[in-house]
């Protein structure tokens, strides 16, 4: 596919692959600007109406996303079909997914957890009040260059448009990331983005899945009934107040949640304030300030790894049955 031309864009190397999809750093010859090309794979493998609804279904994501406009969500540059393939064309970004930095070991200084999961609060935020609902909120589908503390949220394949609520049952899902209410397969509106930023943020500060399970029929039974682990049972250096804010967000009725992306950065910011003078003040105090564990174990003491999907830690152990495909 290198060097290959697809209408303005001069294809270059390949920088991710999908289920679905392949995404090529490439350089559109009209402006000589680099750009992420993200290209529907395989499109011979489709015939008739099937190549047409899994090609509407791609392009799903520039009309969810195209028109949003915010400094942490990937910005949508054109999409459409040339010579028989479907592609995306976006800003290109730097950097890697929250993944790298959702293990064991590998975990970011606290506070700057913090801003982190406060500005993908604030795009959520603002992705909702244009009607959009991502559903797929997720590590992998951030990304973040720490060199220059840029932070996108990205892929809004799945996204839902207009309305306040809408179906779960017709969207791809992320196992251990899913609210309950996508596990039981009902209406899901922001506030189902927000339980995922929630497993988002306990994993960045745990370095594990709040819930595991043995099969996915296991995970979705257990994020249906089972309350989370305290992030402070895993790190008792955790302050409280955002043991609390990860509670909330957890909680399983939508009622009880945060109902707005903007209230949890705002707490989110203000614990980080707190946090930066209670350092300032005692940088040799036991505050949880520059928390980087190596030592945490996952419930049980089994560590998730993926089911589908290719996704780092979707929450159904290794060796477990997989069960149905949603």
């Amino acid at each position: 596919m290198a060097g290959r031309r697809l209408g303005p864009y001069r294809i270059g190397r390949l920088i991710g692959k999908g289920g679905k999809a392949s995404v090529y750093r490439a350089i559109d010859t009209r402006s000589q600007t680099q750009v992420a090309l993200k290209l529907l794979d395989l499109p011979a493998r489709y015939a008739g109406a099937d190549w047409q609804g899994a090609r509407d279904r791609f392009l799903h994501e520039a009309k969810a996303a195209g028109h949003l406009r915010h400094p942490n969500i990937v910005q949508i540059l054109d999409s459409g079909v040339q010579d028989g393939m479907a592609y995306i064309a976006m800003e290109y970004l730097g950097g890697q997914d929250l993944g790298a930095w959702c293990r064991p070991g590998h975990l970011l200084p606290l506070t700057l957890t913090l801003s982190i999961a406060a500005r993908i609060g604030q795009a959520l935020a603002f992705a909702h009040r244009q009607q959009v609902v991502h559903r797929d909120v997720k590590p992998a589908n951030i990304l973040y260059d720490r060199d220059s503390d840029t932070l996108k949220v990205t892929d809004f394949g799945i996204a839902h448009l207009g309305g306040s609520r809408s179906p779960a049952s017709d969207a791809a899902r992320t196992p251990g990331y899913m609210s309950p209410e996508q596990c039981a397969g009902t209406a899901v509106d922001l506030r189902s983005d927000l339980y995922s930023l929630g497993v988002t943020l306990y994993q960045m500060l745990t370095g594990v899945l709040p819930l595991v399970g043995e099969s996915l029929a296991e995970l979705e039974r257990r994020i249906a009934t089972e309350d989370a682990p305290d992030i402070r049972a895993l790190n008792p250096n955790l302050p409280q107040p955002l043991a609390e804010l990860v509670a909330r967000l957890l909680d399983k009725q939508p009622d009880r949640r945060y109902q707005d992306g903007d209230d949890v950065a705002q707490d989110l910011y203000r614990l980080a304030a707190e946090l930066g003078q209670q350092a300032a003040q005692d940088p040799f105090s036991d505050s949880g300030f520059g928390f980087a564990p190596t030592q945490i174990q996952a419930p049980d003491g089994a560590a998730p790894t993926p089911v589908r999907g290719g996704s780092a830690g979707a929450g159904v152990r290794s060796g477990g049955k997989p069960g149905k495909s949603p």
